[in-house]
């Protein structure tokens, strides 16, 4: 699901960089492996070199004070770019990509909504799992109302 969100959010392409600059590519944790395979399919003779990309979604901002670009050009990357993307959390927002990642953020998030609070709660907090998936039924119904 975030495989295709993703590439709604980047004009139906796999990454960012440019494609005829980069040389390798290593795939470190996306998931079901599909970002993988596509791009094996689209690029398949690659050599070592290459650019590193990462891609997170945050609800709180984090390292927004420079830090990690100054982190991984200490590091020894040439050249750091930080694109920033909104996503909207309904469908509600203007234009068709962003009313289409609105929809992806509203699935996605009912669907991980208890998966995530469970693993806080009960592992963190210590709640009982009737409790937590209460609190999500509520928390989803709440949501599909926003």
């Amino acid at each position: 699901m975030l495989h295709a969100q993703w590439r709604v959010s980047y004009d139906e392409r796999l990454l960012l960089c440019p494609k005829e600059r980069f040389r390798g590519v290593l795939d470190i944790g996306t998931g079901t492996g599909i970002w993988a395979i596509e791009f094996a399919d689209e690029d398949p003779h690659l050599e070592p070199g290459g650019y590193f990309e990462v891609k997170d979604i945050l609800l709180t901002p984090k390292c927004d004070d420079g830090t990690l670009e100054e982190m991984l050009v200490e590091a020894g990357f040439t050249r750091v770019d930080d694109v920033e993307q909104k996503w909207p959390t309904k469908g509600w927002a203007e234009g068709p990509q962003l009313r289409e990642l609105g929809l992806w953020s509203q699935f996605t998030f009912g669907r991980e909504l208890e998966t995530i609070s469970k693993a806080l709660l009960i592992h963190g907090l210590g709640w009982h799992p009737e409790k937590v998936s209460v609190l999500c039924a509520l928390v989803r119904k709440e949501f599909k109302n926003l």
